[in-house]
């Protein structure tokens, strides 16, 4: 199973507007509901303050008070990890399969809102490849090698696709393996963190981790 024939799994990614708007990945896993973003994406607002969460069918909630663990963008991992109410996962998400993952070469997805999508969805960058700085810590770098099929350049695309989901394809199944923080647009790339790190930043907290597996990555 190649990944366009997985693009029907959406319903983990969602749009997020805080204190900026950009994307998030909603994790339902043993029992704790998590949502992963970017810290830049909602540092700036008060936990009192409402998070809009819409989602792949246009299903719009708002919630606030939400408990959230984050690391600052500046002199931080740009990471910010929010506790959700148990309805709204359960409405939205599927569990999501998270795994470790230190290779490079091999094919991926990135689930994201950019904010310029014409038609207001999810998009799937084709062409998105592990780049081999990924091989070593545990920043994720993904490069974009192929012209995007709606005709825009990648600097017109980035805004939005903080937070998205990076994930790969694994005897058919599709793990996500980490999450954007920031798009490099001279070197066409897409720079995050490993869920390794995430995971890092949640025991940091006390937090539950994510659990994880171990995959092997399918090549093209």
């Amino acid at each position: 199973m190649n990944l366009n024939s997985m693009n029907r799994d959406f319903d983990f990614s969602v749009k997020l507007k805080a204190s900026n708007t950009g994307s998030a990945v909603l994790i339902k896993q043993d029992g704790t509901y998590y949502l992963l973003t970017a810290a830049h994406v909602c540092e700036n607002q008060a936990e009192k303050d409402a998070v809009t969460i819409t989602s792949i069918d246009g299903a719009v909630y708002e919630y606030s008070n939400l408990n959230r663990v984050l690391s600052p963008s500046k002199n931080g991992a740009d990471v910010c990890i929010m506790r959700l109410p148990e309805d709204v996962v359960i409405t939205l998400t599927q569990n999501v399969k998270c795994a470790t993952f230190d290779g490079s070469g091999f094919p991926c997805q990135i689930d994201g809102f950019p904010s310029v999508a014409i038609d207001k969805k999810i998009r799937i960058e084709n062409g998105c490849t592990i780049a081999k700085e990924s091989e070593l810590g545990d920043e994720l770098y993904v490069k974009l090698e192929e012209t995007r099929s709606d005709g825009q350049e990648m600097e017109y695309v980035k805004g939005g696709f903080s937070g998205s989901g990076v994930f790969v394809d694994s005897n058919g199944e599709k793990y996500l393996i980490g999450m954007v923080y920031r798009v490099e647009n001279v070197s066409n790339m897409f720079i995050g963190w490993k869920m390794q790190k995430i995971n890092e930043i949640l025991k940091g907290a006390g937090w539950e981790e994510i659990p994880l597996i171990s995959i092997e990555p399918i090549l093209r």
